[in-house]
């Protein structure tokens, strides 16, 4: 498959999925926690929300290395052939001022009902700093798109 088609079926599926699974780090222990998320069109980028009174914000602040997890699974049977799972490896931060009201905006086009949660004083946008997807079907099938 070309990386046109790859990020063409990245695109797709992430258009497709609202949320995700974050993966942080605090030391030696994982945090993961359920995120509704955006990306941009060029893929370089998921966007989401987070009080900043979190673990996963204190994880980020301390360790900006994450992993973000987007898959199409129905919990069927079917999952083990038809499945496929976006391992987003990348660096999280804050979205800087410049770019927040893109950002904020992209973030709740896709997800409207969270406006009042992204209003919210201790809420802050952040960002994924993609670095590669690797996308895995049909069970072990692995291919990555680095960016």
């Amino acid at each position: 498959m070309s990386e046109a088609d790859l990020a063409a079926r990245i695109s797709r599926q992430l258009a497709e999925q609202l949320q995700g699974v974050l993966a942080t780090q605090d030391d030696d222990r994982l945090h993961t926690s359920l995120m509704a998320f955006a990306e941009t069109a060029d893929l370089s980028q998921l966007v989401f929300a987070t009080l900043r009174e979190t673990r996963k914000h204190a994880n980020l602040l301390r360790n900006p290395h994450v992993s973000f997890l987007v898959d199409n699974r129905c919990n069927s049977a079917l999952d083990y052939v038809a499945a496929v799972a976006i391992s987003v490896q990348g660096q999280a931060g804050e979205v800087a001022a410049d770019r927040l009201a893109e950002l904020s905006a992209l973030f709740l086009h896709k997800h409207p009902q969270l406006g009042g949660f992204v209003a919210q004083a201790g809420c802050t946008l952040m960002h994924i700093q993609v670095t590669h997807y690797r996308v895995i079907s049909r069970f072990d099938a692995i291919e990555t798109l680095q960016v």
